[in-house]
């Protein structure tokens, strides 16, 4: 009888695992066949989209780049007269900006990657990638005009396919953002075409982010191509032109300015989604490396360092100018903010509001070297948090977003920007500083906020202490930038 049992128990088992087996195959197929529809239909979208650019295209009006809202500063800091604060008598100077900007596509570098005959070798900023493509069957637009585009736009499918899932899963698998995509792109069109054919990297640029469901679109200039590119976040200081109440920024090889230009009215119908700049902390390009600190390490009497993604660095040197809130609001890699708080917690533990607040605020005043945009980078340039400390300089626009991350973080208190115009005591020079909203009554220089006292604490006054404005924007009315 115990036989018979084992054997039924063995036969349910069998009968159990090839239904397993089958319900298994079954939906595999399944799969495929969704897989093989989805496919389908995209091409079934992109004939059609190849054939609407085949008509003419309508003119469009160009808008001249919007002024960067980041007002001129200082090329020196001011320091206050009188101090309390007591600052380290001898601090190393940080190293030389200018030649650490020149030396960072140097630094993410990689073993280039091994090209063949269906893959582009690519360098992400330090990444070395083996992008799958036929370059052979990359198509040549020839003469410009709408034809001729429409023709490419219908050959690309069969060559870059395979090229598009590896892109989507780099992406994913390194929470590269909206930026991050479009420079990745650009690189990859770049390496699949040579010098003399950017046409054909516009052309190749604007395929790819459609089929990664951006919105991207051409336009033709004389006889050049120029990207059109909507980003969430407003862009200075880069001509745009407006589709469909959308500001779409004009990127381009040898885009003349004083050209009008021509383009079409729709995206390609998948394409739903728009590029974003913001900076959540989550991304990883290239190899993660420790960075010491040595002046702020001096500022601490330990020594001070943290991981950095060489590769995020060099992103952000390419970036665009940016409302100063979108730099404030970042958000920033999980190891590299325990390495830099941990130790700063530490000092302040047990201490009062007050001294909590003055300390932090020395320690960013007297912390990094102060520089002018211009001469380091030879254009306005905000940086990140990372970024100034992988610089070790920076200036007031820079410092606001340091400053007001550490008081959030290590205090909890409220903090808010306050972005003054220039005026004729400061000689014309624009400054942004920060203001707190300390629990208790704190006396100094202050405003008023929805209902609530900010005290003026100036992280680029240097040695000045809590309540202290700079004298030559005293009495001004500042712009408040809330930083919740």
């Amino acid at each position: 009888m115990r036989k018979y049992i084992l054997l039924l128990i063995s036969l349910t088992i069998s009968l159990c695992s090839m239904a397993q087996n089958d319900i298994r195959a079954d939906y595999e197929a399944y799969k495929q066949q969704r897989a093989q529809e989805y496919r389908d239909f995209r091409e079934k979208i992109n004939a059609d989209f190849a054939e609407y650019l085949k008509q003419r295209w309508d003119d469009c009006n160009t808008n001249v780049a919007v002024p960067a809202p980041i007002p001129d500063v200082s090329p020196k800091p001011e320091v206050a007269q009188e101090s309390t604060s007591k600052t380290p008598h001898s601090l190393p100077e940080p190293e030389n900006t200018v030649k650490v900007v020149k030396d960072i596509v140097t630094q993410t570098t990689p073993t280039t990657p091994t090209s063949s005959a269906k893959t582009l070798a690519v360098d992400f900023f330090g990444d070395a990638l083996n992008v799958p493509c036929n370059k052979d069957a990359l198509p040549m637009i020839g003469i410009l005009n709408e034809s001729n585009y429409a023709s490419a736009w219908s050959t690309y499918g069969n060559a870059t396919q395979s090229a598009v899932k590896y892109i989507e899963q780099y992406v994913t698998a390194h929470h590269i953002n909206g930026w991050g995509c479009y420079q990745l792109v650009k690189r990859i069109s770049e390496q699949a075409y040579g010098n003399n054919y950017s046409n054909e990297r516009i052309a190749l640029q604007a395929y790819l982010l459609s089929q990664l469901k951006y919105r991207a679109q051409v336009a033709i200039c004389c006889n050049d191509l120029v990207l059109l590119l909507p980003f969430k976040e407003t862009i200075y200081e880069v001509s745009y032109i407006t589709l469909d109440s959308q500001k779409y920024y004009i990127y381009g090889y040898n885009y003349d300015k004083s050209v009008g230009l021509r383009t079409y009215a729709k995206n390609v119908e998948y394409a739903e989604n728009i590029l974003s700049v913001a900076m959540d902390g989550t991304m990883k390009i290239g190899q993660s490396k420790p960075m010491e600190f040595e002046r702020l390490g001096a500022m601490l009497g330990q020594r001070l360092e943290a991981p950095m993604y060489m590769g995020n660095i060099a992103l952000l040197y390419s970036y665009p100018i940016l409302d100063n809130i979108v730099y404030y609001k970042q958000g920033l890699n999980a190891e590299f903010a325990t390495a830099i708080l941990a130790p700063l917690r530490e000092k302040i533990r047990g201490k009062s509001e007050t001294e909590a607040v003055g300390y932090l605020l020395n320690f960013v005043q007297n912390g990094f070297g102060y520089v002018d945009d211009m001469v380091v980078f030879g254009h306005q340039k905000q940086l990140f948090i990372e970024e100034s400390f992988f610089y070790g300089q920076n200036n007031c626009k820079d410092r606001v977003g340091v400053f007001s991350w550490l008081v959030k973080e290590l205090v909890g208190l409220d903090v808010i920007a306050l972005r003054y115009e220039g005026n004729s005591a400061s000689k014309g020079i624009g400054h942004i500083t920060c203001a707190i909203a300390f629990r208790g009554d704190i006396a100094g220089d202050a405003c008023t906020y929805q209902n609530r006292r900010y005290v003026i604490c100036d992280p680029t006054y240097i040695n000045a202490g809590i309540g202290q404005s700079m004298p030559c924007y005293k009495g001004s009315k500042p712009t408040i930038l809330p930083l919740r």
